[in-house]
C-alpha cells in the first residue's frame, strides 16, 4: 500500500511539473533552453560585470545563469520565470547553494528595470522588439543588455561575441 501512494505521489509530482512546462510555454512561447556555464563565464569576463552590477535574468529557469554569475562577479541578482516548476527549483537550489540571489514568478514586463545595470535575456524572436522597448524605457544610462542569439530589431549591438556551437551573444549599451 505504501508503495502504491508513493507511486501517486510521484505521478502527480511528474504531471504538475508536465503541467507547469506546457503552461510555462503557452503563456511566453518561449521553452526551457538552459544557457551552457563556459558561455556565461566567458560575457560575464569579457563585460567585467561585478559587485557593483545588479543583474537581471529575464527567463531564469532554474537559475543557472543567476547562481554563475553572482557567483563569479559578485553581482546582485534577479532572476524571472514563469514557469512553476524552474522558478521553485531555482529557490530551492539557492538555499543550498547559500545564494543571495532572489527569484520571481513573474513576467518581466511587469517589473521596473530601472535598478538593473544589466539585462540578460536568451528569448525568442516574437518577444525582442518589446524587450528592446522595455530596455530603452527602463534601464539607465550606461546599463547593458546581454542578448542571446536573437537581436532586437530596431538597434545594432555595441557588441557581438560569437561562441562555440553556432551561439552569438549581443550586447546593447543604453546611452544616455
Amino acid at each position: 500500500m505504501a508503495i502504491m501512494i508513493f507511486l501517486l505521489v510521484v505521478n502527480l509530482i511528474l504531471l504538475l511539473v508536465i503541467f507547469s512546462a506546457f503552461l510555462g510555454f503557452v503563456m511566453t512561447r518561449v521553452p526551457f533552453v538552459p544557457t551552457r556555464a563556459s558561455d556565461i563565464e566567458f560575457f560575464a569576463k569579457e563585460l567585467g560585470i561585478s559587485e557593483k552590477d545588479t543583474f537581471f535574468d529575464l527567463g531564469s529557469g532554474d537559475g543557472k545563469v543567476c547562481f554563475l554569475i553572482e557567483k563569479q562577479t559578485g553581482a546582485k541578482t534577479l532572476g524571472f520565470e514563469l514557469t512553476w516548476w524552474t522558478h521553485w527549483l531555482a529557490r530551492i537550489k539557492r538555499i543550498f547553494k547559500g545564494s543571495k540571489a532572489k527569484f520571481v514568478n513573474q513576467n518581466f514586463f511587469k517589473h521596473p528595470w530601472s535598478e538593473a545595470t544589466v539585462v540578460y535575456g536568451y528569448l525568442y524572436p516574437p518577444l525582442m522588439k518589446r524587450v528592446e522597448k522595455k530596455f530603452l524605457a527602463d534601464c539607465r544610462p550606461g546599463s547593458l543588455a546581454v542578448i542571446r542569439d536573437f537581436p532586437f530589431p530596431g538597434i545594432k549591438p555595441q557588441l557581438v561575441f560569437r561562441l562555440p556551437k553556432n551561439h552569438e551573444i549581443y550586447v546593447y549599451r543604453k546611452s544616455g
